[in-house]
């Protein structure tokens, strides 16, 4: 009985020292899989790199600077003026990728905008500006035009052009800048007041003339006269001379009345007399004149006794301010 006993406590030391051995192998085994495994990550085997390509075949325009030549603009009185609105431009893709360039002038305040309707007081645009050039002999710079034809009659102020150019790709760039018009007082009148054939004391029909206001500002009228052509000592006391004799300046008068007699016109002067009631408003109708930009005045002469030949004289007719 001791002997078997002793048998087994001999076993199961040895089993428990193979057990032993056992859990230690695999500890070491667990060990080196997990530094195989840090091994395996810190040398990158578990991540890669993908290269990205693209070609970019188109790229925005920029319209950098506007320009309006000759800031401040001088209308043409009764006549259109030429209004240069330029863009400089850069394009990666080059200038000639510069496809479609529009442009708007208008008069800068709350009631009018760029996307107003045309008028010619205060608002033009040109949808069709001329094509565009070379600028600083540089592959990617353009200089881009566009032309406006401003009438005499446009508001003066400030104003602004506003500028959107287009690439062959539709993609666009815009800009702006602001200029000046200034006023302009300026009338129109016909060059001649002919009485043609006329007796002494004989009263010739009245002649009216119309006078315009071919400027853009409100405007009133001021009436001189002399003899001749010259404004000579020698003619400033008389209305018209002749070549036998002079006529006074009671027997040449005007009025803006039609329906008045001779007798109760004004009498023309050496000085400038006011021509009261006759204010010419800035025009605004763009197909035709009014009353209020156009209004006739009405000139008479009476010959008297002591003159003959041929004869003339000067009427001057001076715009003044009404604004």
């Amino acid at each position: 009985m001791d002997d078997n006993m002793a048998t087994i406590t001999i076993n199961k030391q040895v089993l428990n020292k193979f057990s032993m051995a056992g859990l230690f192998l695999i500890f070491l085994f667990g060990l080196f899989f997990g530094v195989l495994s840090y091994s395996y990550s810190a040398y990158g085997a578990n991540n890669t790199s993908v290269l990205v390509r693209v070609n970019i075949t188109n790229t925005e325009p920029v319209l950098y600077n506007v320009i309006v030549n000759n800031d401040p603009i001088d209308l043409t009185p009764g006549a259109n003026t030429t209004v240069n609105c330029t863009g400089l431009v850069w394009d990666y893709n080059g200038w000639q990728d510069i496809a479609i360039v529009n442009a708007s002038i208008f008069r800068n305040s709350t009631a009018v905008g760029v996307n107003a309707a045309d008028d010619r007081n205060h608002h033009y645009s040109n949808k069709t500006c001329t094509p565009c050039v070379q600028y600083l002999g540089t592959s990617t710079n353009a200089s881009c035009s566009c032309l406006f034809s401003v009438d005499y009659y446009a508001d003066n102020g400030t104003w602004e052009c506003n500028m959107t150019v287009f690439d062959t790709y539709g993609v666009n760039s815009s800009n702006k800048t602001q200029f000046q018009v200034n006023p302009l007082l300026a009338l129109s009148t016909p060059t001649e007041i002919d009485y043609g054939n006329l007796v002494v004391t004989q009263t010739s029909p009245k002649i009216g003339l119309n006078i315009t206001n071919v400027g853009n500002i409100p405007l009133n009228l001021t009436l001189r006269s002399h003899a001749g052509i010259d404004d000579t000592d020698s003619n400033q006391n008389w209305s018209l001379s002749c070549l036998f004799g002079n006529m006074s300046f009671s027997q040449h008068r005007w009025t803006i009345n039609s329906s008045l007699p001779f007798d109760s016109m004004t009498p023309f002067s050496n000085d400038s007399v006011d021509v009261g009631n006759f204010t010419l408003q800035q025009r605004t109708s763009d197909t035709n004149y009014s009353s209020g930009d156009r209004n006739s005045t009405y000139f008479q002469l009476r010959v008297p006794l002591t003159v003959g030949g041929y004869c003339n004289g000067t009427v001057y007719f001076n715009a003044v301010s009404a604004s």
